[in-house]
């Protein structure tokens, strides 16, 4: 009963310590980053540590930050999405007027997705509007393209079968 006691007290000193080490590695990383970044434009120390502390505020302020939470109108908006499809344009050149979320996903993984990853039906609007579009060929021979918006979140879609596979993050790893 003791040795399981001991081993649950030294796990928890053990988290606490690489928790420490994690803080203290992320802000050096800043310093770091930040004083050779601005040694470089030739500026004074006053104005780097002043750009530390809105860095580290920024680190701070993001990590905080949970993922936005649908409205039940955006919710009923990615719903329709997903059963009946979303007219995105009436240009006769665009290969697809209306586009489906993809079936293969239940309706909660996509909404999901949608809440984690802070998209929303308008957005998926703006991506398609001005994104840079990318065509990829997968070994099947089907082809998606890659739609990125210029914040680096981007869409894959299905020209073919005018359907949306994913949504991505700008940070997300293909």
């Amino acid at each position: 009963m003791m040795k399981a006691t001991t081993a649950k007290a030294l796990t928890a000193t053990n988290a606490f310590y690489f928790l420490v080490f994690a803080i203290v590695a992320i802000i050096l990383m800043y310093v770091l980053n930040i004083t050779t970044t601005f040694s470089i434009q030739g500026t004074g120390t006053n104005e780097v540590w002043e750009s530390l502390d809105v860095a580290i505020e920024n680190f701070l302020m993001r990590s905080e930050t949970p993922p936005g939470d649908l409205s039940n109108e955006e919710i009923e908006e990615i719903t329709i999405f997903y059963n009946d499809g979303i007219e995105f344009s009436n240009d006769p050149d665009e290969p697809c007027q209306k586009l489906k979320l993809l079936g293969l996903k239940k309706i909660d993984k996509w909404i999901h997705q949608f809440r984690n990853r802070v998209f929303t039906v308008d957005k998926i609007k703006e991506i398609m509007q001005i994104g840079s579009r990318y065509v990829y060929s997968h070994p099947s021979g089907s082809n998606f393209t890659r739609i990125v918006h210029p914040d680096g979140t981007s869409i894959i879609v299905d020209f073919v079968n005018c359907i949306i596979w994913q949504v991505a993050p700008a940070h997300f790893k293909f």
